[in-house]
């Protein structure tokens, strides 16, 4: 049995045992899914003739090519309803600490961009729910955000302490807000030159005074003039590495508070660095429309939660070493799982397939 057949047929069978009411009535697309879950942790890229050199079935590449795109134009695909059973237990596992939930938005395929909602997981991100939309650059809107917010909501045990964290897209009046009858903490960066009420004077950021080295912490203050939205605090400290200030506005009544949560905002790096360029190189796609960007990025979304798997599980069973330096970890735990898998395959080995890492949350040697 050829190693792309190995990887579907395993692949398949976990989401069958995963998933049997959608397998029931929609085993089609789910035969696509697995196709495509199994072929991307293999493809050079992710441009659909890559992944169709990767799917195990006897037909021209071009059929291939053309039932990739069949399915990411497919209406009956429900992603959340497959999604959500296998990242809810997840995020389950994990509220019971605190957690940090990461709003970013990236840019995807071409012209398009990708709004993510992602709990840290052990310095990086997971992702949890998300939305396709058009144009690369620029902020989405703020009632975006908040469906999408509103969606996790659901998914989150309502006694889990949240902490949500993003850049200065997420700092609209209307999304802290939402943040706050969500119960929800918060830590996001806004503009320099955002107006904030301080004492009843009404004053720029940037024109606070705050230079290298400094650090102001303003309590009871209220964000911008047009909304007066508060009360809040603001902790303006000095990004060193960009050279400009950072404002940081929150519902923390401490700044180490602040200090310790917002670091944790970059985690969605790594996540995005292993879903892109230094993984499964999403932007190679040149997709153009924000639904089949979404679809797609189900089945990476699954091959990721996959390729974390086997890396937590190669930590555990002491065998990262095999693929890893054995005095130093220089490896990220998705590429370990990448890595170890090719080794397993190659060695025509067993492999497991899981899409839910939470049982090792707690089994984690240091430093992983």
């Amino acid at each position: 049995m050829s190693d792309s057949l190995r990887r579907y047929k395993a692949v398949q069978k976990r989401l069958f045992q995963d998933l049997p009411k959608l397998w029931s009535s929609n085993g089609e697309w789910m035969t696509n899914l697995s196709l495509m879950v199994s072929a991307i942790v293999k493809a050079k890229d992710l441009t659909q003739s890559a992944i169709a050199a990767e799917m195990p079935l006897n037909a021209q590449d071009t059929s291939l090519c053309q039932r990739q795109r069949r399915w990411l134009k497919n209406d009956n695909v429900s992603i959340r309803a497959c999604y959500e059973p296998i990242i809810k237990p997840f995020i389950q596992a994990a509220s019971q600490r605190t957690l940090p939930l990461i709003l970013d938005t990236t840019s995807a395929g071409r012209d398009c961009h990708l709004l993510t909602a992602s709990i840290g997981y052990y310095k990086r991100a997971l992702p949890v729910a998300w939305t396709g939309g058009e144009g690369s650059r620029g902020h989405t809107a703020a009632k975006t955000q908040l469906d999408l917010v509103s969606y996790v909501q659901t998914l989150v045990p309502a006694d889990a302490d949240v902490v949500v964290l993003g850049d200065g897209e997420f700092s609209s009046a209307d999304a802290l807000a939402g943040y706050t009858a969500a119960g929800w903490h918060y830590v996001t960066r806004t503009a320099c030159d955002t107006y904030i009420i301080s004492d009843g004077e009404s004053i720029r950021i940037d024109q606070l005074g705050v230079q290298a080295g400094d650090t102001l912490w303003l309590e009871d203050i209220y964000l911008t003039e047009a909304h007066a939205f508060g009360p809040l605090n603001l902790l303006v400290t000095w990004d060193g590495k960009r050279n400009e200030l950072l404002p940081l506005v929150t519902d923390f009544a401490l700044p180490d508070e602040v200090r310790h949560w917002y670091p944790k905002r970059f985690w969605t790096e790594p996540f995005y660095g292993d879903i892109k360029g230094h993984g499964f190189d999403f932007q190679s796609s040149h997709l153009s429309h924000p639904e089949r960007i979404a679809q797609l990025m189900l089945a990476i979304a699954l091959a990721y939660l996959w390729m974390l798997f086997l890396g937590a599980l190669a930590f555990i069973t002491g065998n990262a070493k095999l693929v890893d330096r054995s005095d130093r970890r220089d490896r990220s735990l998705f590429t370990i799982g990448r890595q170890w898998l090719n080794r397993l395959l190659k060695l025509d080995l067993p492999f497991p397939v899981r899409f839910r890492p939470y049982p090792f949350l707690h089994a984690f040697p240091n430093g992983v």
